[in-house]
């Protein structure tokens, strides 16, 4: 059986039963090019110096041509003169907010995104969007990716008997880059919290819980008011929720998920907000917040040169809640 379609068993009896919906985003998104490299290959011989020999290739510039597109005009501009709010308009468009956010800041995105947005604004693809065709290679981290799943894929194929062994175990892969984590130091998070006193109160305790608690957005968006013991200031991570496009709303509570029953002891809960020390009459059940909470017309903005980035992801959101306004 070829590699090629061997994946597609992977996703249809192995996937779908055994992996989250993130994961399977995320590996369906890498699949492609492996398939274009190694799909016409048998299975059963597919060996060591071939996936090392891919990874090397990925590395090499030119090897992957990829065609971004920028956009012409001020996108961010036309979409706030409009009045459309980025969360409604993402899940109109069919994409993830924070694809619709890279393109309102005048990111690079690929060919489906302008499409999407064009569509979705009734815009002419010619003359919002320029192609901008760029060689540009895989990084080691990104050969990481693609390992992880081409392992995953040939692990199932041992188990299920189809080949003896799994050869990406026996192949080279480049060095893992370290990177540095950025963050707020402390003026930067003085004026994040600063900016935010004016705002709805509901934005607000986001970036605050983001800030004190070091949540992932996933967590915060699973969080119930059955989760807080407000006698002993302790928040339990029960749940996880995130939007997953073409997917929705996917909630897990899966035990298996390293981030659940996860306790987080807030000392100085009244920090967090008096919305989070008091919960309002009649909303103790249910999520606190939503994947798309309600619009509102303006968010608070930090300097262009504050920059809120750290491991596993955390805090991430806050910032660019606090930005992409």
């Amino acid at each position: 059986m070829k590699l090629s379609e061997f994946i597609e068993q992977y996703f249809d009896f192995h996937a779908e039963l055994n992996l989250k919906k993130k994961t399977i985003v995320g590996y369906r998104a890498l699949a492609p090019i492996i398939e274009s490299s190694l799909g016409h290959l048998r299975s059963d011989r597919i060996t060591p110096q071939q996936i090392t020999l891919f990874y090397r290739n990925q590395l090499k510039r030119g090897v992957r041509r990829k065609v971004y597109y920028h956009c012409q005009i001020n996108l961010k501009k036309l979409v706030k003169d409009r009045g459309y709010a980025t969360e409604p308009l993402a899940r109109f468009a069919g994409m993830a907010p924070s694809t619709l956010r890279d393109a309102l800041n005048g990111h690079d995105v690929s060919e489906k995104t302008a499409q999407a947005i064009c569509k979705a604004l009734k815009l002419p693809m010619s003359k919002t969007f320029t192609a901008d065709g760029k060689d540009k290679p895989l990084s080691n981290n990104t050969i990481r990716h693609y390992h992880s799943f081409l392992s995953s894929v040939l692990g199932v194929a041992v188990k299920w008997g189809l080949i003896p062994s799994n050869p990406c175990e026996r192949a080279t892969l480049p060095k893992k880059e370290k990177t540095r984590p950025r963050y707020l130091d402390e003026e930067q998070a003085g004026k994040l919290l600063e900016l935010i006193e004016g705002e709805d109160m509901q934005f607000k305790t986001m970036i605050k819980m983001f800030m004190f608690t070091g949540m992932r957005r996933e967590e915060l968006c699973g969080l119930e008011w059955k989760d807080i013991d407000f006698k002993t200031s302790v928040i339990r991570i029960e749940r996880t929720s995130l939007y997953i496009p073409h997917e929705g709303i996917i909630t897990d509570t899966s035990s298996s998920s390293a981030v659940l029953g996860r306790h987080i002891r807030l000392v100085c809960l009244d920090l967090a907000s008096p919305f989070v020390l008091s919960p309002p009459r009649g909303a103790c059940r249910g999520p606190l917040y939503t994947i798309a909470p309600p619009a509102i017309s303006r968010r608070p903005r930090l300097p262009s040169n504050c920059s809120w980035s750290t491991k596993d992801g955390r805090l991430r959101s806050a910032f660019r809640w606090a930005t992409d306004g």
